[in-house]
């Protein structure tokens, strides 16, 4: 696991050039905007370089997790846009993710987050939830990092989609 003292190189000169074609517009929108926080030398950008008014098309479908890292590593829900709050059907700001959702139990659900946090490089995903709902069919999101310091990923900015079963947004 990487700690506090680990010294880290800036995303944008370790992650390899994702190619977004393929994601959801709002997604590439973000990761695009995402790359231009980055700083030499530091293991992600600051969460204080992102300014919400720069992306005010997809604050609905934004949320941040603050991320523990000792005694355990856990989420803690930061903020959730409007459209996240509706799909889940409850605000959620300032709880675990773990207390929160039966499956964020399962073993496996947090090591795309771990993934993130331990690489600083962003994780795209495009399948069936990992819950069940049911109305979505498929969620579509981006996980981004973010430091307070420079030299831990303390948070995770994340946009996610929303698709009926039959492939129509939410």
């Amino acid at each position: 696991m990487v700690s506090e003292d680990t010294p880290r190189i800036a995303p944008a000169q370790s992650a390899p050039a994702i190619d977004t074609s393929h994601w959801h517009a709002g997604l590439a929108q973000l990761y695009d905007y995402w790359l231009t926080l980055s700083e030499p030398g530091l293991c992600a950008p600051l969460r204080r370089r992102f300014d919400a008014v720069a992306v005010p098309q997809l604050l609905t479908h934004l949320w941040m997790l603050d991320v523990q890292h000792e005694p355990e590593f856990r989420l803690r829900y930061r903020l959730l846009g409007t459209r996240v709050e509706q799909v889940l059907g409850r605000g959620l700001k300032g709880r675990w993710l773990d207390e929160c959702h039966p499956w964020a139990k399962h073993p496996g659900y947090f090591a795309r987050y771990r993934e993130v946090m331990e690489t600083g490089v962003p994780s795209w995903r495009k399948g069936p939830p990992l819950f069940w709902h049911d109305k979505v069919g498929v969620i579509e999101n981006v996980v981004l990092p973010l430091s307070e310091t420079g030299r831990r990923v303390d948070q995770f900015l994340i946009e996610t989609r929303f698709y009926r079963p039959d492939g129509i947004e939410i």
